[in-house]
Order: C-alpha cells, then sequence, then structure tokens
C-alpha cells in the first residue's frame, strides 16, 4: 500500500517506519462483535479508528501502530468459522482452530 493509498483508505498522516528494515503491513483479524472489540482496545488505551459504510453502520476498526511494537490492525466483524470455511474450500488445507485456553478447556 503506498503512503497515499494509506491516507486515503484510513484517513491518518502516514509515518515512515523509524527504523532501517522497511514497512511493516497490517494485521488483518476478525472479531464476532466490532463494538465489543473496540471498547476493549478503547479501554486498554489504544487508538481506534472505526469505519462505517453509507448507513452508518460500523465495518471495520483500524488500530493505529504503537509506539511500543509498531504493529497496524484492520478488523472486521466476520465469525472466525465462516473465514475457515472459506479458505479450506478455497486452498484445500487441513486447518482447525485449537483453543490455548486452559479455562476454555474441556479437561475442565
Amino acid at each position: 500500500m503506498t503512503s497515499d493509498a494509506y491516507q486515503t483508505t484510513y484517513h491518518l498522516p502516514w509515518a515512515p517506519a523509524p527504523h532501517a528494515t522497511g514497512e511493516l503491513a497490517v494485521f488483518h483479524l476478525l472479531a464476532s462483535d466490532l463494538a465489543t472489540a473496540r471498547a476493549m482496545l478503547e479501554h486498554a488505551g489504544r487508538g481506534v479508528t472505526a469505519t462505517t459504510d453509507a448507513q452508518g453502520r460500523l465495518t471495520s476498526l483500524f488500530v493505529a501502530a504503537d509506539p511500543r511494537d509498531g504493529l497496524v490492525y484492520e478488523i472486521r466483524q466476520r465469525p472466525p468459522e465462516d473465514w475457515l470455511r472459506e479458505r479450506i474450500a478455497r486452498t484445500g488445507e487441513q486447518l482447525e482452530f485449537v483453543n490455548l485456553d486452559p479455562e476454555q478447556s474441556s479437561a475442565h
């Protein structure tokens, strides 16, 4: 993405990377509920820019780079299971979600 495309898409100023290794891409994430994701991110002190459709409905969240890690995120609302089904159908990969949260483990 060019700096002009970044500014046009996200309505934020482009800031070149402060290091010599170049720019990192935007990490694309899925959330079951964008409103909840937005509240959690804002509570954590992260800057969040919301994008909306023509009817004013929330369509995605843009989380600007944090000075500590330089990572940028775009979050869209979509059930992860839908993404997984489409990915498997498209690529034939044998992917599955693994729950690493011990609180959610079937052993408890």
